[in-house]
């Protein structure tokens, strides 16, 4: 394929860097603030403390909480907490670095498509833009789904840039890696082994399966050492699916991200009868599939899509640098039409952060001295504050919607004032009962045996009544 002119695409790539650069700013900045940015930071962080302590993280079969992460994220993190680092801001650094290493994964897959450096640039600054627009949320976060992705794309590039027996057995070793940093990763795998399928590359597919299942097995059984039995116990925990969640975010993908599919699907059409572009193609159907699916569980987010986002920047450079046409216009129309009301929306959460800080840190002086079992929504909260939650909200609310668990489990635990204290972060304010991270019956019992002790506009903790 030609490359496009290289003056176009060094002005079309400056253009996006500062873009990109200007919408990150704000991102940055957030990820410097000790506060607890989305439910998840709490969870992972209590997770990288309890493998830093050599807490099993699947000891037990899930009960009042449940570990349903692969391991490999919270033990790196471990690791880098034996050498001074923080867990909450270790992760952010990890999730941020991520984002430029998929980037250049994005670039570095293009250059089969193009020769021009500038036009891969480009790409890799596209994707970056893409993923913030869609989900700031998950951009310098302490989440594993970025570092995850890095494995998988890596592996992904191995497998379509180095055919070879060494390049196939390392790209199904970073497929694994992925799936036990975060066990919803398998779009390009399964793109790569249906490729491999398709292609009749039996003995190719057959060393390609092997060393997947040999390095998959031997990090099982790793995790059976060191964290404990229950790993599968906790992988497959059930939750509830919510139709109305699975509409409301494939319906916003769709609309977000229709035109960028037209092009990339238009590449998948024009290729589908040259064998080496089927891993793309196949991969890309799996990625928009899987997310599409995916996106009714209950508690799971837009992130679900990234893969897709991902081969969608990717096809959608592709196409647009075989026909030459006005089509990079619409790839620039994407970020210049939804980028900047989230870059204001960011920069209204980073005015907010300062008074948020204040109440975080009021919310740990006022735990860190308790003794005894105390239940947090904010999760990072308790953590900081050198507790453990007794219960975890999210997962004792989804396992009751669903008839698993009911509200007897925990309604003792108030009634008998077994726990000291109770973070209800903003529950305590009117919200519909579905929305809410505890049991109606456990807030009524909560007003009834408990009184406020404090309460800000973020943080409200209860103690038992005298």
């Amino acid at each position: 394929m030609h490359a496009a002119p290289s003056l176009r695409w060094i002005r079309s790539a400056l253009l996006l860097g500062l873009l990109t650069l200007l919408f990150y700013l704000p991102l940055f900045w957030r990820s410097l603030a000790l506060v607890q940015l989305n439910a998840n930071e709490g969870w992972n962080v209590a997770r990288a403390v309890m493998a830093a302590r050599g807490v099993p993280l699947y000891g037990h079969p899930p009960g009042l909480s449940f570990t349903n992460y692969p391991f490999l994220s919270f033990h790196l993190i471990a690791w880098l907490m034996g050498w001074g680092a923080d867990p909450l801001f270790a992760g952010r650094i990890l999730a941020l670095l991520s984002v430029l290493v998929l980037g250049g994964i994005v670039a570095g897959l293009l250059r089969g498509f193009t020769p021009d450096w500038s036009a891969r640039l480009f790409a890799g600054g596209l994707f970056a833009l893409w993923l913030a627009v869609w989900m700031p949320s998950r951009i310098a976060v302490d989440d594993p789904q970025l570092l995850a992705m890095v494995f998988e794309a890596a592996g992904f590039w191995l497998f379509v840039r180095h055919q070879g027996r060494d390049g196939l057995w390392l790209s199904a070793v970073l497929f694994v890696l992925a799936l036990f940093t975060k066990q919803n990763l398998v779009a390009l795998p399964c793109g790569a082994g249906l490729a491999l399928l398709c292609q009749k590359r039996w003995r190719d597919l057959l060393h390609w399966l092997a060393a997947g299942a040999v390095s998959g097995g031997l990090l099982l059984l790793l995790s059976y050492r060191v964290d404990g039995p229950y790993f599968f116990a906790n992988m497959l925990a059930p939750r509830a699916y919510l139709w109305r969640d699975a509409l409301s975010q494939s319906g916003d993908y769709l609309l977000v991200f229709l035109p960028v599919l037209c092009l990339a699907g238009g590449w998948c059409w024009r290729h589908r009868q040259q064998p080496d572009a089927w891993p793309f193609s196949l991969a890309w159907l799996a990625a928009n599939a899987l997310g599409l699916i995916f996106s009714g569980g209950d508690g799971v987010g837009r992130n679900v899509f990234f893969e897709a986002v991902l081969l969608s920047a990717v096809l959608a450079m592709a196409f647009c640098l075989e026909r030459r046409g006005a089509w990079l216009g619409l790839l620039l129309l994407f970020p210049l039409v939804w980028a900047p009301q989230h870059f204001i929306a960011a920069l209204r959460e980073d005015f907010a952060l300062p008074p948020a800080q204040v109440d975080f840190a009021a919310g740990v002086a006022f735990l860190k001295p308790l003794p005894g079992p105390v239940v947090c929504e904010n999760l990072l909260l308790c953590a900081r504050a050198g507790h453990r939650s007794a219960f975890e909200t999210y997962f004792v609310q989804s396992q009751i919607s669903i008839g698993r668990l009911s509200e007897r489990a925990i309604l003792p635990l108030l009634i008998q004032r077994r726990l000291r204290a109770v973070e209800i972060g903003i529950t305590n304010k009117p919200e519909p009962v579905n929305r809410a991270q505890f049991p109606p019956a456990f807030l009524a019992a909560l007003r009834q045996d408990y009184r406020p002790a404090l309460q800000t506009a973020t943080v409200s903790i209860w103690v038992p009544k005298p």
